[in-house]
């Protein structure tokens, strides 16, 4: 009896503390429902190398109202929620060009759970769709170090051709990817659906957990008796493709018309020039009354 009654307070007490682990979890949906955005249609494509350079990219105008959070403990929210970053996309050729810059400490950087298994650590993950997708009809895939994990395809099931480079340097983290636009159906000269979450977290032995969401429909936000309840893609963030503008031209200064100034002090010697003339002048003046001869100069 007293073994018993052991075994069902030791089970009381998991039950517990499960419990308490999912109870902790805390959800933040961002402010605005609708959110649009614009992306520049390049001439040139940018080069996926791990670095962002001047002029590859737009940077993309990302408020805080656009993101979303999701974490596991209040420890992981004060962090997550002073964790910035940098993105930047462009369209050219057909392909969607995206780019991420965020700082992550070393502690929370872990990437050694397989590819499958990426969401739990440091990575991106990405969706991307056609316009008027709804549910779970959007290309998932997520990217990191050592590769890519795709974990549904779009309604078109062929695998996407893709170019990624992820580098790690200095506790800044770099992501670069592109895609072709036809992977999810989409045209070049029209608009898309993509969404984008953020793992800045260690979760996968235990740890803490920390997402970073543009919008929502991506991750997250799902309930205990549905998994795909908070994935929808009809909540992802529109993307609207824009023709690049070309850099405003700084209209330049007039050359100044030497012939019809008048010199002055400072200007190239112009003045000490005459008045040295004018002494020889006057000194070749005085010379010919003295000795009563022309000199000519």
């Amino acid at each position: 009896m007293k073994k018993a009654l052991s075994a069902l307070i030791i089970l009381i007490c998991i039950h517990a503390a499960l419990f308490c682990r999912a109870a902790a979890v805390i959800q933040s949906s961002p402010k605005y429902d609708k959110i649009e955005l614009s992306v520049e249609k390049k001439k040139l494509p940018p080069t996926v190398d791990g670095t962002v350079s001047d002029g590859e990219y737009g940077r993309l105008d990302i408020t805080d109202g656009m993101l979303s959070y999701v974490v596991g403990s209040e420890s992981d929210w004060s962090r997550i929620k002073n964790t910035s970053f940098d993105a930047y996309a462009a369209v050219c050729d057909g392909r969607f060009y995206f780019a991420l810059v965020y700082e992550l400490s070393p502690e929370y950087r872990r990437t050694d759970c397989a590819l499958k298994n990426m969401w739990a650590q440091s990575c991106l993950l990405m969706s991307f769709a056609k316009e008027g997708n709804t549910g779970r009809t959007a290309l998932e895939l997520g990217i990191r170090e050592d590769g890519r994990y795709i974990w549904r395809l779009a309604e078109n099931g062929k695998d996407p051709a893709t170019e990624q480079k992820v580098k790690y340097e200095n506790g800044v983290y770099t992501y670069e990817f592109s895609v072709g636009l036809s992977s999810f159906c989409a045209e070049e000269d029209g608009g898309f659906l993509f969404c984008f979450s953020l793992s800045a977290g260690d979760y996968y032995d235990d740890g803490g957990y920390a997402y970073i969401q543009l919008g929502k429909g991506i991750s997250g936000f799902s309930t205990a008796d549905n998994a795909d309840a908070g994935k929808d893609a009809a909540l992802f963030p529109h993307i609207t493709v824009k023709e690049e503008v070309a850099p405003t031209e700084t209209e330049s200064e007039p050359e100044p018309d030497t012939e019809s100034e008048i010199p002055h002090s400072g200007d190239d010697g112009y003045a000490y020039v005459s008045v040295t003339l004018a002494a020889v002048c006057v000194l070749t003046v005085l010379l010919s009354v003295k000795y009563g001869k022309k000199i000519i100069i």
